[in-house]
């Protein structure tokens, strides 16, 4: 999240119509929604701005939080990823589910083969739990990821 004046917040500090304490006025000017929230707040302690004023200014409708384009890019691929068809789910899957039991050698041969069968997400679902017992549950994650988002 950044930090920007709102359109009030300017009046406000052009009229003088707001009483606010010196700090307070440091932490406005330093809301320009250039940086990200976290780093004006560090800045503003070091002028000695406590997170509290700058609560305050969000609270009097002086100062706007807005989201950041890289925090609404990233929401919108999670969410693209999430709702995912299954045919797409499987064909992300599928690989790694072949990879996993391919690795295992001669030992994982009838579990291969299992993958290797299926055609459909239903199916890979249905031999995730064979992969379950015979894989670390560390190198099934990204598979399981894949599948269920």
């Amino acid at each position: 999240m950044r930090l920007t004046k709102t359109e009030a917040g300017v009046k406000a500090m052009r009229d003088r119509s707001v009483p606010l304490t010196a700090r307070q006025r440091g932490a406005f000017i330093l809301c320009d929604s250039r940086y990200p929230k976290s780093r004006v707040l560090a800045n503003a302690r070091m002028a000695g701005v406590a997170e509290s004023d700058i609560d305050y200014l969000i609270h009097l409708g002086l100062v706007a939080e807005i989201a950041d384009e890289q925090e609404l890019a990233a929401e919108r691929a999670a969410e693209e990823f999430h709702n995912r068809p299954p045919i797409a789910r499987f064909k992300d899957a599928y690989p790694m589910a072949v990879r996993l039991s391919g690795a295992m050698g001669l030992k994982g041969f009838r579990l291969n083969m299992a993958v290797e069968r299926c055609g459909s997400y239903e199916d890979l679902c249905r031999v995730l739990p064979a992969l379950k017992a015979a894989v670390k549950p560390e190198m099934l994650r990204p598979l399981e990821q894949a599948l269920y988002g």
